[in-house]
């Protein structure tokens, strides 16, 4: 397979040492899409071309597509990936920052999904803390609400038939909260196998998590990000 790739310079020829072994062969830099001021030195390492000049080699079978060589959080990545499919470009592809290797593969996006930076799933609006600043509310609510786990399955099966999504949040509330909490994250993966997967949580509790937890955190590739409090 033959692509283009654009994004951070660095990093791309970073993913151009990693993937020498493979299929994929980097052929041209997209001058019209680089992320950073730092431009470099492009034909010391890639032969640069305009997205117009992609665009014609893709129509005449000289290209396959294109790989984004940029964090897939951010909104770059997501003009790219709405330029691609304005031009029905077939091959789009984004690196995972948070795992690449060489031996870690490039996510092949669906075309035909929606490109999301960024999305967040409220599984429980309870808390261990009353925090006055709460963005979510934590503390008004009397009752702790819960996303119910086949409820939450049957729309990540949803999502995922719809979208692709770069980072995919667990929160609340207080996630921890859950006993289950495992079940939510296997399912989330289950979902969204190429996504940045997080958890937020203030860490009060994570002494007391059930190992059945952290296993699942671990088998599954999800990162615990841990909260701001604010005063309570």
């Amino acid at each position: 397979m033959k692509v283009a790739i654009c994004g951070n310079l660095q990093l791309a020829i970073k993913l151009q040492a990693g993937l020498k072994n493979s299929s994929v062969e980097i052929e041209f830099f997209i001058r019209d899409f680089i992320s950073t001021w730092d431009r470099g030195n492009l034909s010391t390492h890639f032969s640069p071309i305009t997205f117009f000049e992609f665009r014609r080699l893709v129509n005449e079978g000289e290209l396959d597509g294109v790989i984004i060589a940029e964090d897939g959080r951010k909104d770059f990545t997501k003009i790219v990936v709405q330029t691609c499919k304005l031009y029905e470009i077939p091959k789009v592809g984004i690196m995972d920052l948070n795992f690449f290797s060489p031996l870690f593969p490039i996510h092949w996006l669906d075309t035909n999904k929606a490109y999301l930076t960024q999305l967040e799933a409220n599984i429980v609006d309870g808390c261990n803390l009353n925090c006055k600043g709460c963005a979510h509310f934590a503390g008004l609510f009397k009752t702790s609400e819960i996303y119910q786990l086949e409820t939450f399955r049957r729309d990540m099966r949803q999502l995922s038939q719809v979208c692709d999504v770069a980072t995919f949040f667990l929160l609340g509330g207080e996630p921890l909260l859950l006993k289950n909490l495992d079940e939510y994250i296997k399912i989330s993966r289950q979902y969204l196998p190429h996504s940045d997967l997080r958890i937020v949580t203030n860490g009060l509790l994570v002494p007391s998590v059930s190992p059945k937890i952290f296993d699942a955190i671990r088998a599954n590739n999800f990162f615990v990000s841990i909260s701001r409090m604010c005063s309570h």
